[in-house]
């Protein structure tokens, strides 16, 4: 690949769509791609809206961080959300779609 065409792939907003097509049945897969790409959305407008609040030029935050602040907090979330991937979601290699899909459903008999 050369270095255009590498540009041109950092640069592309769908990547992680392409990534999360490959989860699921094909009967929730469409559900779960949709839920995903909400949850990308919604956190990349978070992002956007509170970067320029926790790094404004006179607070108080800036005063003791040094502009660090906002990827502190940043960085806080991404631990979280590492520590919750690595408890609840299973691994995945070497297992078929369908030991994939009988993982996440309930036991039969369970009350609803």
């Amino acid at each position: 690949m050369n270095s255009r065409a590498r540009l041109r792939a950092s640069l592309d907003h769908r990547q992680p769509d392409r990534v999360c097509v490959d989860f699921g049945a094909t009967s929730v897969r469409g559900r779960a791609l949709g839920l995903a790409t909400f949850f990308l959305w919604a956190a990349d407008f978070a992002v956007t809206q509170t970067f320029p609040m926790l790094d404004a030029p006179d607070s108080w935050l800036v005063a003791q961080f040094h502009h660090a602040f906002p990827f502190y907090i940043y960085a806080a979330f991404c631990v979280v959300l590492v520590l919750v991937v690595w408890r609840f979601v299973p691994e995945t290699k070497g297992r078929s779609l369908e030991e994939i899909e009988g993982f996440w459903q309930r036991p039969r008999g369970v009350a609803e």
